[in-house]
């Protein structure tokens, strides 16, 4: 099927998008090219074709003028005796007649530039197939080194992400890992100062009730002391060797004082200092 300027003109590209292509201004001028030049073509076949077409009409129309000339010429010369013209100096014209040959070249001529028009348009339709198929293996070629190069980016950033994922997996192990070791530390050495406390704690309290107990002590054998000396068991100086006797004031100030001794030491025997109870017992039972 001859390709025609309207073929040309109703041509649609399907455009291409995120792929190597040529512009679509310079593949649109170039049709309008193309097309200017099929429809010259085309109109200076058509001009061929009828001067072509004109050419032969007018060598049938001569031809059968020629011939009805003749005809006529022997018409009126029938019966009649032939009679010498005056001869007159005849002008001789020339009226130019194509003639076989230049039918011939004509032609030749035409069908030459039709074949040449031909050629032309075929090459035209060849050369814009081509280009239409070179546009497209380089779209295709375009699109998928694109691919490849978006391929390779999404794997690598896959990778990179992977790699410090892990790596943040790996810094946070490690942390955790530092951060119980020193807790443990800590709680280790929080643990043994509790302990020396509570050692310290149970050692202050046995020599605070050793002290307290030996107060106790020294305090209940001053007491004794004091109530041997005052009945009389005590030691006597050296110069009186004999009791002197008590009048009635001495004995009444004797058994006041014994009266207060024994008040004092009842007090003491029955926990006159709760305090020092209370530390005693807390001591008790933290041994216990």
């Amino acid at each position: 099927m001859p390709l025609t300027p309207e073929d040309v003109r109703n041509k649609r590209f399907t455009p291409v998008r995120l792929r190597e292509g040529y512009d679509m201004g310079e593949v649109d001028q170039f049709l309008d090219e193309v097309e200017s030049e099929l429809e010259r073509l085309n109109h200076e076949n058509e001009d061929l074709r009828q001067k072509l077409a004109s050419a032969q009409r007018g060598d049938g129309d001569r031809d059968r003028g020629r011939d009805s000339g003749r005809d006529t010429g022997r018409d009126s010369g029938y019966g009649k005796p032939e009679q010498p013209e005056p001869q007159q100096p005849q002008v001789r014209q020339t009226t130019p007649q194509p003639g076989p040959s230049s039918i011939a070249e004509a032609s030749s001529a035409a069908a030459r530039l039709l074949e040449i028009a031909t050629q032309n348009a075929d090459q035209l339709v060849s050369e814009s197939k081509e280009q239409g198929n070179r546009i497209l293996s380089d779209a295709r070629a375009r699109a998928e080194r694109l691919e490849n190069e978006a391929r390779g980016l999404a794997s690598r950033l896959e990778s990179e992400a992977r790699s410090k994922s892990e790596q943040l997996d790996r810094d946070t192990a490690e942390r955790r890992t530092q951060l119980f070791g020193q807790l443990e530390k800590e709680k280790t050495r929080l643990q043994r100062e509790v302990d020396e406390l509570r050692t310290y704690e149970r050692q202050y309290r046995s020599r605070l009730k050793a002290y307290f107990e030996s107060q106790l002590r020294v305090l209940a054998g001053q007491g004794n002391l004091e109530n041997g000396l005052e009945s009389g068991n005590g030691p006597r100086s050296g110069n009186s060797h004999k009791p002197a006797l008590a009048t009635g004031g001495d004995r009444e100030e004797r058994g006041e004082r014994e009266r207060e001794r024994g008040g004092r030491g009842d007090r003491m025997n029955s926990g006159g200092t709760p305090r020092l109870n209370a530390l005693l017992e807390d001591d008790d039972d933290s041994s216990l």
